[in-house]
């Protein structure tokens, strides 16, 4: 008897059949809606990769641009031009990248230096020019002073020029008056003789208010400086470092003033002339002190600067002392403005109270000491 597993296709049932043919149904469906799938993915997908190569192609000329642009400053800078994208690695790219940041920070600090320096300069020069315009105004205001000077100095040689003639006419008034007087063939009654030592009298008198109107007696080859200086200041500048080396001998002993004493002389190229004694409280010249002082400044030579040194013993008022001092300078001064020769200078200046020459005899201080110094 046959079984079920016998029997053939043909002979299988209807409800097998349609459950086959409804097998079949699904099997399309599902192909159908795989296709519609892939479709959709496919058409998809190709629209990304146009999207993608449309962006790509975009980057790319932005790429070539940046680059072109790049090499074209690297050329200004005179740096080597990179290559494309692609003809180096990574790595090459990178260690050039690298050299070429190191180049450019060594020329940024290169130049850097170079502004700096530059900044430097421009501050020198402008401290320069500041220093250039002090000196110049500076040099404006001496000029103005010296043209006043010189205004000054041509106004006083005229009134010197006056003085200097009433004073010849003085004293050769005063000379003549005494010739006559001494004439024995002249017999001169009484009131004549006192009216001539009157009148004599009265012109040495005019001649000593000349004197001390003309304390700075200038003539063609004066240079106006000052003949009594009141300060070391006021002195030549030769006298004024003659000067201060001698006020150091103050305080030193005997021996240590003429050892002292003749090294300033040489150290100077100065010369003694001769000490002029004065009498106490007196600033006159005597006699043999004037023939002294005729003689000493005939032995020297043209052309150099008579410097005379006033001073006063301790004994009594220090203020009036110094007056005294002062006057015996002045006197010694005018003296040797009249024996000079044309192109010597004459300057005066007064110490004042002094013990340098005998600190036990007051007397020997009461004097003026007179030098020569050489150009």
């Amino acid at each position: 008897m046959p079984t079920e597993s016998d029997q053939p296709a043909s002979a299988q049932s209807p409800a097998q059949q349609g459950k086959q043919g409804s097998n079949l149904t699904i099997l399309l469906l599902f192909l159908a809606i795989a296709v519609l799938i892939g479709y959709i993915f496919g058409n998809s997908f190709q629209q990304k990769s146009d999207s993608s190569s449309t962006s790509l192609a975009a980057k790319q000329a932005e790429l070539d641009a940046t680059l072109a642009a790049t090499n074209q400053k690297r050329e200004q800078m005179g740096l080597p031009p990179l290559l494309g994208y692609g003809a180096e690695d990574g790595e090459k790219i990178a260690a050039r990248l690298t050299k070429d940041a190191v180049s450019l920070a060594a020329y940024v600090e290169s130049f850097r230096s170079q502004l700096l320096e530059k900044e430097r300069l421009l501050e020198r020069r402008n401290e320069e020019l500041i220093a250039s315009e002090q000196t110049r105004t500076a040099l404006t205001s001496q000029i103005a002073k010296m043209q006043m000077k010189v205004d000054s100095v041509s106004s006083a040689s005229a009134v010197t020029a006056d003085l200097q003639e009433r004073l010849a006419l003085a004293e050769s008034q005063v000379v003549e008056l005494r010739k006559q007087l001494a004439q024995p063939s002249v017999v001169a009654t009484g009131d004549e003789l006192s009216a001539a030592n009157a009148k004599i009298y009265d012109l040495e008198k005019q001649l000593a208010s000349l004197l001390s109107i003309s304390d700075v007696p200038i003539s063609s080859n004066s240079t106006g400086h000052q003949l009594l200086a009141n300060a070391e200041k006021d002195l030549l500048p030769q006298a004024q470092t003659f000067f201060q080396s001698l006020a150091q001998l103050e305080d030193k002993t005997g021996a240590e003033i003429n050892q002292a004493f003749n090294r300033i002389i040489q150290q100077h190229k100065a010369s003694y002339i001769c000490t002029i004694q004065f009498d106490a409280d007196s600033s006159a010249l005597k006699s043999s002190e004037q023939t002294a002082l005729t003689e000493g400044l005939s032995k020297i030579p043209d052309g150099t600067l008579i410097l005379v040194i006033g001073y006063s013993s301790t004994t009594g008022d220090p203020s009036q002392n110094r007056t005294l001092s002062s006057n015996r300078a002045h006197e010694c001064a005018k003296l040797a403005m009249e024996k000079k020769l044309v192109n010597q200078r004459v300057q005066a200046i007064y110490y004042g109270q002094t013990k340098r020459f005998s600190p036990s005899k007051p007397e020997q201080n009461q004097v003026c000491q007179i030098f020569a110094i050489m150009p």
